[in-house]
């Protein structure tokens, strides 16, 4: 295992991925690339609190997903970060720019709210049985039954198989007891 410590946070991630073995030139560069790609799009890969995010992406990248792949998820990633942060700026300044209310009719609000919503929600009980029909067939339980009843079968051979010698030791014992009994009674009924 090689020494951590002169590594950086991020490079001991890849490595830790990689189940702390040391990367070869190849790997190296790759990894200094998806590094540097980073960094140029203004993410800090060595803050503790990028962690997760530096660690998915070594994960990724150990398990074959490609590197356009990688780059893409992490594009598509910022690019709905920045819609997030565009749409909160907006309602932020929404909120601003609006006029003070000083009363908010909540009846009014509410009849608004009850009235979006369906009087009667209703289930298609025929589309429900066509999809538990498909998801579990006749075969399928059948064949679930027999597994039950083999399991069932070998629990009670194994028991029985285990249980022999102590079954065998108390009939043994009440054998011997309705002897002692009988005897006992014999001598006083004479």
């Amino acid at each position: 295992m090689a020494n951590k410590e002169m590594y950086t946070r991020a490079e001991q991630l890849f490595m830790t991925v990689l189940g702390d073995r040391c990367l070869n030139e190849a790997e190296k560069q790759e990894r200094d690339s998806l590094l540097g790609v980073l960094k140029k799009a203004g993410f800090e890969p060595d803050e503790p609190s990028n962690a997760a995010h530096v660690l998915m992406l070594a994960w990724s990248w150990a398990h074959g997903t490609s590197r356009a792949d990688v780059l893409k998820l992490l594009d598509e990633s910022k690019s709905d970060l920045d819609r997030a942060v565009k749409d909160i700026n907006a309602v932020a300044l929404s909120v601003r720019e609006s006029p003070s209310t000083a009363f908010i009719d909540a009846e009014s609000v509410a009849k608004a709210v009850h009235a979006k919503f369906p009087t009667r929600i209703t289930v298609d009980l025929e589309q429900v049985k066509a999809a538990l029909r498909d998801s579990f067939s006749i075969l399928w339980a059948v064949g679930a039954g027999v597994l039950m009843g083999v399991f069932f079968w070998f629990g009670t051979q194994y028991e029985h198989y285990h249980q022999a010698e102590a079954v065998a030791s108390l009939k043994t014992q009440i054998s011997n007891q309705q002897d002692t009994i009988r005897q006992c009674l014999s001598g006083h009924r004479k």
